[in-house]
């Protein structure tokens, strides 16, 4: 982890964001899907002004 790191905890998780990340979006959702097309965690970052990541 670096000094321009934070540590973050959702619904029993942990990941690690930039500090400047931090106050940008209203919150992140964390999800865990398993169909034919995609298995795996989906992290969407909400209130975001440009789109999330992890699809």
């Amino acid at each position: 982890m670096k000094d321009s790191d934070v540590e973050k905890e959702v619904e029993g998780i942990q990941f690690i964001i930039e500090k400047g990340l931090d106050n940008q979006f209203e919150g992140i959702e964390v999800d865990y899907r398993q169909n034919m097309f995609s298995k795996g965690f989906a992290i969407t970052l909400q209130g975001s002004r440009g789109g999330g990541c992890g699809h």
